[in-house]
């Protein structure tokens, strides 16, 4: 991705900076609560091994204080959701706000040398598409990077050894994800021009139709609209599959640690080093940890887009 076009779009986020704290503490609060469920479940099942050996009321007050837990990361992800809201539209409408005034001042030459429906893509699409990976992004990146953290010094806590194992084989995806993503950015960069030749040839023929018969034209457009379709086809075509190929990757190494995290932990416990329910705990964790970096892998997709 392009660095100085990210640190363009960051001056963006600038007057909504105060919603962009609130919305990173929200996150870090939403991940503790996040993280203790695991261990109140493992706390729950713990108290119902063993024959005749389930004790009841300390259940019933583990599972009441779980769906508390739940409902206040319910609460607190739909305000974020609201907050994310906000911030991405104001920051799509400035932005749109932004290329209208600048095309208020381009001079003419710039105007009737640049297509009319690359013009009018840039202000519509672009600007769409743009909207959709801030919106995806805001949420995603915030939780995702305080999840890993966080589950990190959790297991680190409850058993270094399994800890280690997460850690050391996660990493795998993200190195799957980058490769991927330099192979698709030019791929995208492609795709981005040839939409915006398509939206001016469209443009500029649609709007020319009295002309275009007049002189006959109809034939030679025809095929030109073909051979731009083609390229578009293509590329979007291999732009789209490398993109698509980030998440189910990035899946495949988390599924592996946690057949890993599985195994070892299920030795663990006939070993009698941890319970049941630790292990329960570990397993949900491993899930947690690996799920951000699929996360992120979609987020950059995304952002590549």
């Amino acid at each position: 991705m392009d660095k100085k076009t990210i640190k363009r779009l960051l001056t963006y986020c600038k007057p909504y900076r105060f919603l962009i704290m609130l919305l990173t503490l929200l996150s870090i609060v939403s991940v503790v609560f996040t993280l203790l469920t695991p261990v109140l479940i493992g706390q729950a099942i713990d108290l119902l091994v063993g024959k005749n050996q389930v004790h009841f009321q300390a259940l019933l007050n583990k599972l009441i204080f779980i769906g508390i837990v739940i409902l206040i990361i319910s609460l607190i992800q739909w305000i974020m959701g609201q907050i994310t809201n906000t911030i991405t539209y104001n920051i799509t409408n400035d932005l749109r706000n932004k290329v209208f005034d600048q095309i208020q001042v381009l001079p003419l030459k710039y105007i009737d040398g640049t297509s009319h429906g690359d013009i009018l893509g840039r202000l519509i699409n672009d600007i769409d598409l743009i909207g959709q990976g801030l919106l995806q992004s805001f949420t995603s990146l915030l939780t995702g990077i305080a999840t890993i953290v966080g589950t990190i010094l959790i297991m680190a806590y409850i058993h270094f050894s399994v800890a280690v194992i997460v850690v050391v084989l996660t990493p795998l995806s993200l190195l799957v994800a980058s490769l991927i993503v330099k192979r698709t950015h030019s791929y995208f960069q492609e795709q981005l021009a040839i939409r915006g030749e398509m939206n001016g040839f469209c443009e500029e023929m649609i709007g020319n139709q009295k002309i275009v018969n007049i002189f006959d034209y109809q034939v030679q457009n025809e095929e030109k609209f073909n051979e731009i379709n083609e390229r578009m086809h293509k590329s979007g075509v291999i732009s789209q599959f490398y993109g698509a190929l980030i998440n189910p990757t990035t899946r495949l190494v988390n599924s592996i640690v946690y057949a890993a995290v599985g195994i070892y932990g299920a030795f663990q416990v006939l070993n009698g080093s941890f319970t049941v329910g630790i292990l329960s705990s570990f397993l949900t964790y491993a899930n947690q940890y690996t799920k951000p970096f699929n996360e992120i892998s979609s987020v950059m997709s995304e952002m590549q887009t």
